[in-house]
Parts: C-alpha cells; structure tokens; sequence
C-alpha cells in the first residue's frame, strides 16, 4: 500500500520504495466510510510539522498509520527506520530518533502508555522480520518503474498513430480533389499497420505487469501482517522479561 523519495505508493496497504537512496512509504489500515481515505492519512502524517522525515536518516524509510488504534510501534535502527504509529505520536519519535541517533531502539504504544525497548536481541528479531517486507516492496518497485515506463511507450505509439491517421485522411482528401499528395498511401498504410503491431504487444506487457503488481500487493500485505503480528509479539516479550524503559 506505503510518498517516496523515490515515490512507490501501493493502492491496497502501503508503496515501499527500498533502495541506497532515501525513501519514504505511506501505509494505512484498511479505511471505512468513516474514516479518513489513505491518501488523507498519509498527507496528515507528512504534513505533521515536528515530524520531518528528511530527518530520520536511513536508506529505508517506511511512515504508515498505525496497525490498531490504540496501538503502534517504531523500529529505529542505522539502516532502516519503520514507523506505524497515530499521528499524536509523531513528535515523540521524532525525539527519540534525534536523542538516540542511530543506535537501535524500538518504540511501542499499549494504550495511553508507551514505552521503548533497546535489547539486542528483540532488536535484531524486529530488523528480521522487516526483511520480507523489504524484499518485496523492492520488487514492487521494480514493477511500478516498469510499468510506468510501459505506459510511457504506449502513449508514444498512440501519438505516432494520431499523427499517421491524420496523414493517411490528407492522403485521401488530395486523391479526391485531384492534387498531389507529399505522402505515400503505401507507406503510411505500412506504417499505420506496424504502430498497431507494436501498440498491442504494448498492452499485453502492460496487462502483464499489472497482474504481477496484484500479485505482488497481495504478497506485501500478508508480509505486512507478518511483520505487524511479529512487532506485537516482540512488545508482549518486552514487557514479560521487563525490557521495557519509560
């Protein structure tokens, strides 16, 4: 699902744009007609003015709605910085983040109280089980480029067909008045043929893509889910074993 520095935007759960460069993904719980739509939320969190996420650092950078409403949680680390939090709590990560800087912390939300968490071992598990979503948000951003790229090309060819169309009528229309016309019928016929070819081989690598793109959101929603019952997980053990600090 998931704006990005390069920009990957999923139409279900988040776009996750994972690369050297930084990025930034938008998520959001599935709305109802009640709730504000997904493109809402993630204007709100990004306009959210004590929480910039040029700041934050990272080669990875997801900034998603929360997964419950009286949940949330913040993975902080050198290289990867995941947020799924209410918009309230954007300023206290901030925080964190800047007190911290890149050393490893978790940050949770347990109703109207929240606490974060700097274990090793819980840390590392919570990088493991982003690493799935990486993965394939990498590849969903494989797939928009090409996309994107495949629609680039197709509307080139509609130009080019406009344009022969219009051609081949002048043609005719100087067949019809008896003068000379600057165009060969022949070639443009050839030409008008070819642009077609090509067009509809086009389409079927567009409805390719976008068979894999469903696929692939599909694929990156339940590893979100994964990963958001596995962050649960890690709170629950936090706070069993009293690894949680104020």
């Amino acid at each position: 699902m998931s704006i990005s520095r390069p920009l990957s935007l999923s139409t279900a759960m988040f776009g996750l744009a994972l690369a050297a460069t930084c990025s930034v993904s938008l998520a959001s719980s599935s709305p109802s007609n009640q709730q504000p739509t997904q493109e809402k939320k993630a204007e709100a969190i990004l306009s959210e003015p004590s929480f910039d996420v040029d700041e934050l650092a990272a080669k990875r950078i997801e900034v998603s709605d929360a997964p419950s409403e009286n949940g949330g949680y913040a993975l902080l680390a050198k290289d990867v910085v995941i947020v799924r939090a209410q918009k309230r709590d954007l300023a206290g990560i901030r925080r964190l983040r800047m007190t911290r800087g890149q050393q490893p912390t978790m940050w949770f939300r347990n109703n109207k109280s929240s606490f974060t968490v700097t274990d090793p071992t819980l840390v590392n598990k919570a990088i493991d089980l982003d690493s799935q979503v990486a993965t394939i948000a990498s590849q969903q951003s494989a797939e928009m480029k090409q996309l994107a790229s495949a629609m680039r090309a197709a509307r080139t060819y509609d130009r080019e067909l406009a344009q022969l169309r219009m051609e081949r009528a002048q043609t005719r229309m100087s067949t019809l008045s008896g003068t000379k016309s600057t165009q060969d019928p022949a070639l443009t016929s050839q030409k008008v043929a070819e642009n077609q070819v090509k067009r509809k081989e086009i389409n079927q690598q567009i409805k390719s893509l976008e068979a894999s793109q469903r696929t692939t959101e599909a694929q990156l929603d339940h590893a979100v889910a994964v990963r958001d019952a596995g962050m649960k997980q890690i709170e629950v053990d936090a706070l069993k074993a009293g690894l949680n600090q104020a």
